[in-house]
């Protein structure tokens, strides 16, 4: 640890000020120099001050120390405030976008999600509605499905229609679904019911 050229005491480096010429250390309060003062590169200690050529009245030691250094301007200050301000509003503005970020990812992780179940209740409709169809075509005496034995007699065609559209109005919310169906047309088969199901879902 060095000592003060001005007060012989130690000091600690970053409470110190060097002389550009000699190396001397001191402290800031010793040649006069404040705190906040920002020390010119070329900044000299008293002794080598007093050393160079007299051309002005900078001869007094102290006088010619505290001369080399420069105080923040106010303008400075005022800079540094609103770069500050700006900085924050910035950071602020990136923590909502990580906030509306994270929502966007939740919210895309449910609607896949909805999209799944849908997709698996119709593989659903479409495997009961397969297995409905072999069994008739196999001529399954009496057919019973949810409670309701179907004649083979009946064609096909009809009653297979309206229980795939009584199957999808559950699934697709009632009104909404079977309006759809009716704004179709006719004829509607069973793979268009499908279809449109599909679709909505």
């Amino acid at each position: 640890m060095a000592k003060c050229g001005g007060c012989g005491q130690f000091i600690a480096a970053a409470a110190s000020i060097r002389c550009s010429k000699c190396t001397g250390c001191y402290h800031r309060a010793c040649v006069g120099v404040p705190a906040t003062a920002t020390p010119a590169p070329a900044w000299l200690c008293p002794g080598c001050k007093v050393k160079l050529p007299k051309t002005d009245n900078s001869a007094t030691p102290v006088k010619g120390a505290a001369a080399d250094y420069t105080e923040p301007t106010p303008s400075d200050t005022s800079a540094s405030l609103d770069l500050a301000r700006e900085i924050r509003s910035f950071r602020e503005e990136l923590s909502a976008l990580r906030a509306e970020i994270r929502e966007m990812r939740q919210e895309t992780s449910d609607f896949r999600a909805a999209i799944r179940g849908c997709n698996e209740r119709m593989d659903e409709v479409e495997h009961r509605v397969a297995t409905i169809e072999q069994r008739f075509e196999a001529g399954d005496p009496k057919l019973e499905y949810n409670s309701i034995v179907w004649d083979p007699q009946e064609k096909l065609y009809s009653v297979m229609i309206e229980k795939v559209q009584h199957i999808y109005v559950v699934l697709a919310g009632g009104v909404t679904g079977y309006l759809l169906l009716h704004r179709v047309g006719a004829p509607l088969t069973v793979v268009t019911v499908l279809q449109v199901g599909r679709f909505l879902c």
